[in-house]
């Protein structure tokens, strides 16, 4: 009858090392899913602020006053309305409080890399009258060309501390006239 005492204490040490064994991997699951956690949060941050960047191109693309030629006293800016002073500086809500403090894109002014002319086939000068200024009878290439210009566009988000940069090729017909100021050193 002595025996089933010292089996007593035996089956309460295996059952404590069992105990310690399942709060190790309790433990050890639990910080494997807070690093999951933080990962996924820190793709889907930076991947908030990538298309914010991607917005604030399109927005910039069509805003008078980006993309050469210039008009006569025309603005050079990215953006309508300024964010810190800057109109090539842009502030997005993406967090839904109609504040725009959630990231903050910048944008640079556009750099012209190259001027291509574009041959007189692609050109319809009976029936498209805004192909007639391009026109140059018994010649191969046209009067105008497309302008290749790049920018880069830098969003941040200060909360999440992500950080995108996107460098945006940006084509735009033009006169061979007006390069020598689009694309100085480019002219055709």
């Amino acid at each position: 009858m002595k025996a089933p005492r010292a089996e007593r204490g035996l089956v309460l040490v295996v059952a404590l090392v069992m105990l310690l064994l399942v709060t190790l991997m309790a433990s050890m699951s639990a910080n494997l899913i807070m690093a999951n956690m933080q990962v996924v949060q820190n793709i889907e941050a930076r991947s908030a602020v990538r298309s914010a960047a991607l917005a604030a191109i399109q927005e910039a693309i069509t805003t008078p006053g980006f993309l050469p030629p210039y008009a006569a006293g025309q603005a050079r800016r990215a953006f309508l309305r300024a964010c810190e002073g800057s109109f090539y500086t842009r502030c997005l809500d993406l967090s839904g409080d109609e504040i725009e403090d959630d990231v903050k894109v910048t944008m640079t002014a556009p750099k012209c890399l190259s001027f291509v002319l574009i041959p007189n086939v692609f050109f319809n000068y009976v029936d498209n009258p805004d192909d007639r200024e391009c026109q140059v009878r018994k010649q191969r290439y046209s009067a105008c060309g497309n302008a290749l210009f790049e920018v880069l566009a830098t969003a941040v988000d200060d909360v999440t501390g992500a950080r995108v940069e996107i460098r945006q090729g940006i084509s735009r017909q033009t006169t061979a006239q007006a390069v020598q100021s689009i694309c100085p050193g480019n002219a055709a």
